[in-house]
């Protein structure tokens, strides 16, 4: 150990291989030249690679001491202190635990600093940087070869793959690191390989920048997976399979396991655990924000996708039925036999909660973006943020602007992606046909007889709107659309249809530009309100959710934007309403906590 920084005299010797020519014998030189350059550059590699070996063992002591650090593990210690444990006995995984041994900060108490393992590395990695940092570069031949550019090289590999494998993504199970362990471990590892520097002169700062800018892209440059992607593999995988196993909770603004999942909870993600504000903060600072553009956009795609079908439905099915309901909202006994011709309405309903759901992850993500960029650029933010506010008084929309103010976390009245997406998706309808798999393929849906007009198009979005607006009441015949005070979500996420109402909605009249979004939500909430104010006058239907769908429509003029207010609310339903609405759900939530 003590003799490797002299480990450089072998590539060092091949230099003296140019003495053993002579001119004699030109023949010589080729091989002679090769097998100099192969002695070289094996052994320049085989340095590099030991000193490699070192930092990676390094990186491992040191994460072992850090994972120590971690608030989850001190479950075990706080119980042994309280009497819940006993001393000598075992841990959750059913290791042998001692409290006295496994102490974070138990290595520091060595009698002798060489029986310390990380210490052994330190003095290994002295020599090897020694060995390393003695020439700058080999000559050989007219070629140079750089003992430190080869150093260089295995760490950038072994950082990428320590990277990526410490996110411990699974596919098929659906399984990865919590983004902020991710980050705890990330910065350890960063932490160990920036003290490289301190042996050998290599700049660590470019490898980091390097490797972690594209971390948060969809790929490497050499086609490797990146933990961008597998998170939003992830999360887009989450949501898509297990979305009625959690509820989408306003008031803690992550999503929250449901207690009636299936199985008891066997084989259920615990979402919370993900979805935290302080989770999507660390999400936000592991994949850049050009990995949440990214996020962001395949998560509008998701919507642009069901928003694709909602069209067809509508198109297909229930057009003239739709037709008819808009011109006789006013008519309640021919809106109570016409509504019942409505075709689809469950699937309906789930697509307008998925889209909810997918909303109300995209604005987690934003206000963590926001949060982020905050404490990392405050004054370019708040420089974002003027210009957007004073952009958004002259109610123009400009989506250069938007998409300007989307990228740093701030909420805007239309979301651009958004509007590129569903505009790309008109534009197919107008052809008769939509936007096929991401490999460029198209599908034809349509069909000849099918072919949208401009104008048919703008009336099939009116007709959706209103489809949704006379759906709202069956909501309030559901168990599960029962609103808990507690999360300030409904159970079935029927809540987060005021996203749908709030930011799919004005994207889709904005790509019509008939400057009619502010009449089209008010001829929604017209709509409503009426079919809200019915519910319970038919006969043997008593609702059982009726309060925490007037709350739902609360919920929609409250984060409406610019164009529903209060004043507009009132006229159409009682504000009286609300208030008992509030006050029942509530009291049945104190209620119910009390009951438990």
């Amino acid at each position: 150990r003590d003799q490797l920084r002299y480990s450089v005299v072998f590539p060092l010797l091949s230099c003296h291989c140019v003495d053993a020519l002579h001119e004699l014998c030109p023949e010589e030189r080729v091989r002679v030249s090769r097998e100099a350059h192969d002695l070289c550059y094996w052994t320049l590699d085989g340095l590099a690679k030991r000193t490699r070996d070192v930092v990676t063992a390094m990186c491992g002591e040191e994460f072992k001491m850090n994972q120590k650090l971690l608030p989850f593990n001190a479950a075990s210690r706080i119980a042994t202190a309280r009497g819940g444990g006993k001393k000598g006995g075992k841990n959750s995984s059913g290791a042998s635990y001692n409290p006295e041994v496994d102490k974070p900060g138990m290595e520091s108490l060595a009698k002798h600093r060489e029986d310390s393992r990380l210490y052994e590395l330190h003095h290994s990695l002295g020599e090897l940087g020694a060995a390393v940092n003695h020439v700058p570069a080999v000559a050989l031949f007219g070629d140079t070869m750089s003992p430190r550019e080869f150093l260089y090289e295995h760490l950038e590999k072994c950082f990428a793959s320590a990277v990526t494998g410490m996110a411990n993504f699974r596919r098929d199970s659906l399984s990865i690191s919590k983004p902020s362990e991710l980050l705890h471990s990330v910065r350890t590892y960063m932490s160990v390989v920036q003290r490289v520097e301190n042996y050998v002169d290599v700049d660590m700062t470019r490898l980091f920048n390097k490797i972690l800018l594209q971390q948060t892209e969809e790929r490497t440059p050499i086609g490797g997976e990146t933990i961008a992607g597998f998170y939003a593999d992830w999360y887009l995988g989450v949501v898509e399979t297990q979305s009625h196993n959690f509820i989408v909770s306003e008031n803690r603004k992550c999503f929250v396991t449901a207690r009636f999942s299936e199985k008891g909870g066997a084989g259920i993600t615990p979402i919370e655990e993900y979805t935290t504000v302080g989770e999507l903060r660390a999400l936000v600072e592991l994949i850049g924000p050009l990995g949440v553009r990214r996020l962001s956009f395949l998560i509008m795609n998701k919507v642009n996708k069901i928003v694709n079908e909602l069209y067809l439905q509508v198109k297909r099915c229930n057009y003239d039925t739709l037709r008819q309901i808009r011109t006789n909202y006013d008519k309640a006994e021919f809106m109570l036999d016409v509504t019942k011709r409505l075709q689809g309405t469950e699937d309906t309903i789930q697509c307008f909660t998925l889209i909810g759901v997918y909303l109300a992850l995209h604005s987690f993500l934003q206000s963590a973006t926001n949060d982020v960029l905050g404490l990392r650029v405050p004054f370019l933010l708040s420089s974002i943020a003027d210009f957007a506010g004073q952009h958004a008084k002259e109610e123009s929309f400009d989506l250069s602007v938007n998409e300007l103010a989307s990228a740093a976390g701030i909420p805007t009245a239309v979301d651009s992606s958004l509007v590129a997406l569903l505009d790309r998706s008109r534009q197919d309808r107008l052809e008769g046909k939509i936007a096929g798999p991401p490999g460029g393929g198209q599908t034809p849906a349509w069909g000849a007889g099918d072919r949208s007009s401009v104008e048919d198009e703008h009336l099939v979005s009116c007709l959706l709107l209103v489809n949704l607006a006379v759906l709202i009441p069956e909501l309030a015949r559901r168990d599960r659309c029962l609103y808990s005070g507690k999360l300030e979500g409904n159970s079935n996420n029927s809540h987060c249809i005021f996203r749908v109402v709030n930011t799919l909605f004005p994207a889709i009249f904005y790509i019509h530009d008939k400057n009619d979004t502010g009449e089209r939500l008010c001829e929604f909430l017209a709509l409503s309100s009426s079919s809200l104010l019915k519910l319970g006058s038919e006969p043997n239907m008593v609702p059982k959710a009726r309060e925490s769908i007037y709350i739902l429509l609360d919920l929609i003029v409250a984060n409406s934007g610019p164009w529903l207010t209060q004043d507009l609310l009132e006229p159409c339903f009682p504000y009286v309403l609300l208030r008992n609405a509030y006050r029942e759900v509530y009291r049945k939530s104190d209620h119910h906590k009390s009951g438990h």
